[in-house]
């Protein structure tokens, strides 16, 4: 059979068939990004800030519209303050869920941020559990390679941490204050496997 299939020769293109065969691919798609966007911080002061995010995602479905990811790094760079704690950083690890409203284009996005904040004017941290929302559009995509833009919300909120002065040897408390975070940023992502 198989000299047969050799030997015969090609289908002109009028004998071509009129399908083609697929395979049908992974189901599941990978996807890593790095975010990059200004951010107002509103809380015991306002400021503004630079945000850094990177994470990846896993996007299931028929159409890989539902999103599961994991931001590995949230840091929030702002001249935020309280006289409390002095000048505030936060950084975090958010779960992300997420869906396509358009497949590959437009996504709803809830993250569980687990933050971390520390102020200069103490030592140590403290660690606090945010909620963000957020929505996407990707409006470059080449490939696997694409371009986004990312409008979030982010709610963290206050903290009340006991302190002890050990030259005193007083005790009180520290009030990390709740804060507002309003962010514009620009992803590029990569997306790996799928069909």
């Amino acid at each position: 059979a198989v000299l047969i299939c050799a030997l015969s020769p090609p289908l002109d293109a009028a004998e071509q068939p009129q399908y083609t065969v697929e395979h049908p691919g992974c189901t599941v798609r990978g996807h890593f990004w790095l975010s990059d966007g200004i951010a107002g911080v509103y809380a015991s002061n306002s400021s503004l800030a630079d945000r850094l995010k990177i994470g990846g995602e896993l996007h299931l479905g028929s159409d890989y519209q539902f999103i599961l990811g994991i931001t590995f790094f949230d840091r929030i760079w702002s001249g935020e303050k309280s006289a409390s704690v002095g000048d505030i950083s936060r950084s975090g690890t958010d779960l992300d869920i997420g869906y396509f409203l358009i497949p590959d284009s437009l996504w709803v996005m809830y993250s569980l941020q687990l933050q971390e904040v520390h102020g200069n004017a103490v030592i140590g941290t403290v660690d606090t559990v945010a909620h963000e929302l957020s929505v996407g559009y990707r409006f470059y995509t080449d490939g696997q390679f694409s371009l986004a833009i990312e409008a979030a919300y982010l709610h963290a909120p206050a903290y009340d941490a006991s302190t002890f002065n050990f030259s005193t040897n007083v005790g009180g408390s520290a009030g990390f204050p709740l804060a507002n975070v309003w962010t514009v940023g620009l992803r590029i992502g990569y997306d790996v496997g799928g069909r």
